[in-house]
Formats: structure tokens, sequence, C-alpha cells
């Protein structure tokens, strides 16, 4: 029998992580790196069935390298959550998994397993759904190898032919401080942002909007800290008032030629992977063009902004003792990345919305309008956020947005006409998936005594990204 694509297929791939900082009379900004690579894609096992059952196996290895300081993190699981070795021929013939863990000579006729390193007990197939960690590693290495064994016991109640499944192995970096969550918190507890699901969301409580004066916006609500198992960096994520869970830092994703982003870990929904045409810059000073035909994106560096309680600008520093969970720049990208690629020329009627993005699985950019209207219901999710707080666009207004729980960034915008950036500390751009017409998107502005939740700007302009939970 064969097991994989033709046998068990297993992506290969990288992903680039968080970027770290050095400081001597030059500061040097370092990438963090993580790459995964696997020996083989395909696992290929024939058996002839007996009454007593006959055991074949197979393995793979794994190899990890990463600058990391901390290390990383192996997870291993089915590539969907039906964990049978599925006859290719027939799906009604299936070989399930094994239920609990079990040696070789205990082994279940007509069934399978897996075991990773030096054990020799077999274990089930985890789904995709609760994936196994199969390796963990506190520091940097180099070539860290994991070797995965796969069982079949095959029995005479097996129907002839080639059963096949997909096992998919993911490789994230370890984030320096614990994934926490505060009291109010009272729903499912995940740890990964692509765990983030509509019944997770719907799970915790929706808090007030307002403490009980009726008039002070109540900063007190549900908060958990989630890490994108793409680069692993962790964001504040934040049930609000208007029923959805938020985002509450700037996304601050770098982009690279060399990772392709797929439908497992972005909000992919028209393709199943999206590869970015260009790395994301660290210097500023290059034009991009307009409207864009491609992929553009800014990394400023780690900027964080403290909210000034007047008509001033905020304070922008990296002065990292001024760092809170939320107050990080983030990246700013144009509206082309941040729709990973589906908001291209071709989308040129007004209010309708680019499919894909660039945020996590589970998340999206928010919408200015429902699809194809000019209806501004609960998929205006800035406005409906604006509308629940009563946010005026006024000094006042947008304190508010600044401060806690919205906690929206001033971090200006990127130029696309000369590379330069504009507007730091005093307007903040955030982008959402709706149409304006062929050169423009709608997006949300928030300057000294304006907030604007629907208002049209150049597609080519790099802009900040928060995502919303779908």
């Amino acid at each position: 029998m064969t097991l994989g694509t033709v046998g068990i297929a297993f992506p290969i791939g990288e992903s680039y992580a968080d970027s770290s900082e050095g400081e001597a009379e030059v500061e040097i900004r370092n990438a963090s790196v993580l790459s995964l690579a696997l020996s083989k894609e395909t696992i290929s096992m024939e058996a002839a069935p007996s009454a007593t059952g006959t055991f074949v196996s197979g393995s793979v290895t794994a190899t990890v390298s990463t600058n990391h300081l901390t290390g990383y993190e192996l997870q291993m699981s089915d590539e969907d959550d039906n964990t049978n070795l599925i006859n290719q021929s027939n799906s009604s013939y299936v070989i399930p998994s094994i239920t609990e863990d079990t040696t070789e000579s205990a082994f279940t006729p007509s069934s399978w397993g897996y075991y990773a390193g030096n054990s020799d007990t077999y274990k089930q197939i985890p789904p995709l759904s609760s994936p196994d960690t199969i390796k963990t590693a506190s520091e940097p290495v180099a070539d860290d190898e994991t070797e995965v064994t796969f069982g079949v016991d095959i029995g005479t109640d097996v129907a002839s032919g080639t059963y096949e499944d997909s096992m998919l192995f993911t490789a994230v970096t370890n984030n320096p401080s614990s994934v926490n969550y505060n009291s109010l918190w009272d729903g499912t507890k995940i740890n990964y942002m692509q765990s983030m699901t509509a019944e997770v969301c719907s799970s915790v409580s929706t808090p007030a909007a307002f403490e009980s004066d009726g008039t002070t916006i109540n900063a007190e609500v549900p908060e958990i800290e989630l890490i994108d198992n793409r680069d692993g960096k962790t964001y504040t994520v934040r049930k609000l008032a208007d029923g959805n869970c938020w985002m509450s830092r700037n996304l601050d994703l770098d982009l690279s030629i060399n990772t392709t982003l797929t439908s497992a870990d972005t909000d992919l929904n028209s393709k199943e992977s999206w590869t970015p045409s260009n790395d994301t810059q660290i210097t500023n000073g290059s034009a991009w063009e307009q409207p864009p035909k491609q992929d553009h994106s800014y990394n400023p560096g780690d900027i964080f902004h403290i909210t000034s309680d007047s008509s001033d600008n905020d304070i922008s520093t990296t002065d990292s003792s001024q760092a809170t969970s939320t107050n990080h720049t983030g990246n700013l990208y144009n509206w082309y990345a941040a729709t990973a690629g589906s908001g291209d020329s071709s989308l040129t009627t007004q209010y309708t919305n680019a499919s894909d993005s660039i945020c996590p699985k589970g998340w999206k950019l928010p919408t200015a309008y429902e699809d194809d209207s000019n209806t501004k219901g609960d998929d205006s999710y800035y406005n409906l956020l604006t509308e629940t707080y009563k946010i005026a666009s006024s000094l006042e207004g947008s304190i508010l947005t600044r401060e806690a729980p919205l906690s929206f960034t001033r971090s200006g915008f990127y130029n696309y006409k000369d590379g330069s950036l504009y507007a730091r500390g005093y307007r903040g751009y955030y982008w959402t998936t709706t149409v304006t017409d062929s050169a423009e998107a709608y997006r949300l502005r928030l300057s000294t005594d304006l907030v604007y939740p629907q208002l049209d700007n150049i597609r080519g302009a790099g802009h900040s990204i928060r995502c919303v939970a779908k």
C-alpha cells in the first residue's frame, strides 16, 4: 500500500519570524529566520494482509533551523480533520487512526498511527484542528532533525487498493512571553491567531460600551494574547462592544518572495496559496506604482506611539520601555499587498470587496460596506465600531479612538510617489477590503480632530492593517 499524495505528502517551505535589534554605534536589525525542510515528499509502504495483521512502517525527517533567541516549536497534524487513510478507488473504504497509545506488537489490525523521535509508542493521528507538538527547542538551532515514523497494520478485512492521506508539518518560533488572557476572557482559550473562529469569539461575553455613568467608555474588556504561527509574533486580541473580536495591535507581518502564504495560515478564500512579488522593505525612499500591479510593504522598525490628549501629535519613540501590548506601529502595506493580490485591476466596481487578505486564517480585513451595495450594516466594521462607542469626528473622538480599548495608532502612511513616510504621529490610515473605483479603496482615516470610518484613498499608498475575526 502507498501513503501520501501519491503516498503521504508533506509541504516544504520557509517562514520568517520576528526581527530583532542590536545596538553598538550603529543599529542593526537582524531578521529572525526559521526554515523547515522534509527529507521526502512521499512515504510509500506495501504489505500483503494477513489474518493476524501485517505491520509496515516508513519515516520522514523534519529538519529545522532558526536563529530565533527562544527557539522553535514543531507541530504536526493531518491536513484536515479526517484522519483516515482513504482508498483512492472507493472512498468508502478507509483505514482509521488508532485511538490510544500503543506499541507495534499490540497494534490493532487495520489501523495506523505515528511516533516522533526515539519513542516506539505509536500515537493517534492528530487532526488539523488539534495538532501535536512533536519537538521544541529553547534556543537557536542549526539543522535540528526530528524523525517521524508512521506505522500501519493491515488485516484481511482491508479492501485492496491504494490508501492515501497528507500530513502537515508547521514550525513556529517560540514567543519570549507566555500567551495569557485577562479574567474577562470567559470563553474558549486558544493560543494561535489561526485558531480563531466565529464560535470562539461568540463564546466570550460582549462587554458594555460604557461604564455606569453612560458616557465614559468602558476600557475593561475581554483580552487574550495570540501568536501568529506564520512568524511567531504576538497580538493582543479584544472582544469589543460591537460584538466582534479585534486585533488591538497593527499587523506586523513581513512579506517575502521566499515565503508562500497558504489558506492553512492566511485569509485566502479564492486560492490555495499566494507568494509575494517583493520583500517587505526596511528602508523607505522607493516609489511604488499607482494603481498597484504588485505588492509593496514597508517595515519602519520597532516604533511605539504614546497618545497625546491634546491637539498635539502623538509621540513616536523607539524606546522599548514605552512599549505596550498595543502601541507598536506595525507595517505599512499597499492595497494589493493587503488583499494578498486579490485587489487587482479587475476590481473596479464601487462597494465590491476583495476576496482575500494577508490577515491570519480566521481573520479578515474589515469591509467598509456590504458587498455590492452602499449599505452600512454590521459588515461596515469601522462604522459600526464608531457608532457603538459614539465616537464623533472631533478631537475628543480622535483621542477616544486611540485610547483603550480601541487603541488605534497614528502610524502615518507611505507615499507611493517618492517613498517618503508622511504624518507619523499625526494621521493613521487603516485599509478596508472595499473598492471605491479602479484606482482607490476605502479606509479608516484618523487625524487630530477627524475620525472617518469610510474614506477613499489611492490604492498605491502604504497603510496600516487591523484584522477582525470572521
